[in-house]
């Protein structure tokens, strides 16, 4: 009977070590797993931005400019059709890609996650795991900035939004990772147009 008590307040010991563990680690965990895997998917970006065929990220063939009568500029738009190509290549890629991440087992270093000054022998990791992912938004977006007199600096970005489901230690995690990336920009000379296009529709 004794023994038995031990083992009792053994289990129910360990059992509210787990519960507490769980509930200070996994938050923890999913946060540093989102930054990891974030990190990784706008590397994934940058890689398949550069897989895509040149021409279609060309700053001249993806913008418009529209002139008044005077020869100055007056509007800056976007080449729609040429933007949808290139966002359809792009997203052709990051399919093929997307499928490293989710033969990955990421690991966290557990003295990392406390900010603990464990010996390196003594480091724990804990098990990250991609159980889904997939890209569910693709837009561009533009923007001018001043820089001097009659002088303006254009700026085309992609945007990449992906929905990313992951299996940490008590259950799962659901975030939406985006990756900004520059596309081109250019420096235009001249009066500051009146309008401009944000290429805002999405693919």
């Amino acid at each position: 009977m004794r023994l038995l008590l031990i083992l009792l307040m053994v289990f129910l010991l360990l059992l509210l070590v787990c519960r507490w563990s769980e509930k200070r680690l996994r938050p923890v965990t999913a946060a540093a797993g989102e930054a990891q895997i974030t990190a990784r998917i706008t590397a994934l970006t940058e890689e398949a931005l550069r897989q895509t065929e040149p021409g279609l990220r060309s700053y001249e063939q993806l913008v418009r400019f529209h002139y008044d009568k005077s020869g100055n500029l007056a509007a800056v738009s976007a080449n729609l059709d040429h933007a949808s190509r290139l966002q359809t290549a792009l997203w052709e890629q990051l399919e093929q890609l997307s499928g490293e991440i989710r033969e990955e087992n990421l690991t966290l270093p557990l003295a990392s996650l406390f900010s603990l000054p464990l010996p390196t022998k003594l480091q724990l990791s804990v098990p990250v795991r991609v159980e889904s992912i997939y890209s569910s938004a693709c837009r561009m977006e533009s923007e001018l900035e001043e820089v001097g007199i009659n002088q303006m600096l254009h700026r085309i970005w992609i945007v990449i939004e992906t929905e990313v489901t992951i299996l940490i230690p008590g259950g799962t995690a659901e975030f939406t990772a985006e990756s900004r990336l520059p596309l081109a920009e250019s420096l235009i000379l001249g009066k500051v147009p009146d309008s401009y296009s944000y290429f805002s529709q999405g693919a």
